[in-house]
């Protein structure tokens, strides 16, 4: 407050980007372990990095991937959790690949995603 009991504030159209891209790749280990999982030995960058990438997968570039599932063991993989306010925009996108159905009795095969606000 002011001298006359005023309350005071500034008022921008500021504009923030980020962009985080979790690659896989061993060059870029330290940077994306840090922002994608927690720290210490059950970082999920690490612990679910695989190599190599499958043969099916035409589409990908990458030499490493991240490979979860039963049979990996690993069901959470690279995550990051991003503060939003009234207004923001997201963006995100997922590039996965599976080989075939696994058996059992679930043959609804989709891709959760949560945005809470």
């Amino acid at each position: 407050m002011d001298y006359l009991q005023n309350v005071r504030m500034i008022l921008t159209e500021e504009v923030h980007t980020v962009s985080n891209t979790a690659t896989m790749e061993t060059n870029r280990a330290a940077l994306e372990e840090s922002i994608f999982g927690q720290t210490g030995a059950n970082n999920e960058v690490a612990t679910t990095r695989y190599s190599p990438v499958p043969s099916g997968w035409t589409g990908n570039t990458s030499s490493k991937v991240s490979r979860l599932g039963t049979n990996s063991g690993h069901n959470i993989g690279p995550n990051v959790l991003q503060k939003v306010m009234a207004g923001d925009k997201i963006s995100a996108s997922v590039q996965y690949y599976y080989s075939a159905v696994p058996g059992g009795n679930n043959t609804v095969w989709y891709l959760p995603c949560w945005v809470a606000w």
